[in-house]
């Protein structure tokens, strides 16, 4: 199974019923959903390479579903209001793919940006979900984990954080207390859930591990 960083943070931090039901669905067969987030990410990143607020307005005008529109809309504005008092230099950051030791899963990150934050070059994902709710511990112990990927790649940052635009909040992998074994319990206890659902499902064993998803292109 392969996740993006924030649908492996919310399978995290999710109680234990939501969080089999969220595996679950899944590892069952379908069409592919609908990402509701990828405009923002997308248009964070138009905005802070300096493409003016009118286009940027224009865009989320063009969103069509309404929830969406007004989702973007307050994340980009709380990100402006988070960028005023985090003045550091902008950077690329190269994305990188963390598979876990179990072979069960494998998790892309592709950070929004890099910020240098008191001399520490950092790469920043943005969350902007109403539900559920980060864990802090959870969120050190994820960051840790892709962390380990980035190891021997060229451009690599020094620190890497989480920055909810719902509270304002960054999560800084630096700032964890035992990320380590954070990461390695969390994992494996995704990990062991995936094995056990696999079998309640009846999923042969040649379907189990997943093919890894494109490897992400260099930074530019």
């Amino acid at each position: 199974m392969n996740f993006g960083f924030s649908a492996y943070l919310k399978v995290l931090c999710l109680n234990e019923r939501p969080q089999r039901t969220m595996l679950k669905d899944r590892l069952l067969p379908s069409d592919g959903g609908y990402d509701f987030h990828k405009s923002l990410g997308l248009l964070s990143s138009r905005l802070l390479a300096g493409e003016p607020w009118e286009t940027i307005q224009a865009a989320i005008a063009g969103i069509k579903q309404a929830p969406e529109r007004r989702s973007v809309q307050s994340g980009l504005e709380r990100l402006i209001e988070w960028r005023t008092t985090h003045r550091g230099a902008l950077f690329a950051v190269p994305s990188v793919i963390f598979q876990d030791p179990s072979q069960e899963f494998s998790v892309r990150f592709a950070p929004n940006f890099g910020l240098e934050m008191g001399g520490s070059r950092t790469a920043i994902h943005i969350w902007n979900t109403i539900r559920p709710e980060l864990v802090r511990n959870f969120v050190h112990g994820a960051l840790y984990s892709v962390s380990t990927a980035y190891a021997g790649v060229e451009g690599r940052p020094i620190d890497l954080a989480v920055l909810s635009l719902r509270t304002g909040t960054l999560y800084r992998l630096s700032d964890a207390r035992d990320a380590q074994r954070l990461g390695e319990g969390l994992s494996t206890g995704v990990g062991i859930e995936l094995r056990r659902l696999r079998t309640e499902l009846g999923i042969p064993e040649e379907r189990r591990r997943p093919s890894l998803p494109p490897a992400p292109p260099p930074a530019e």
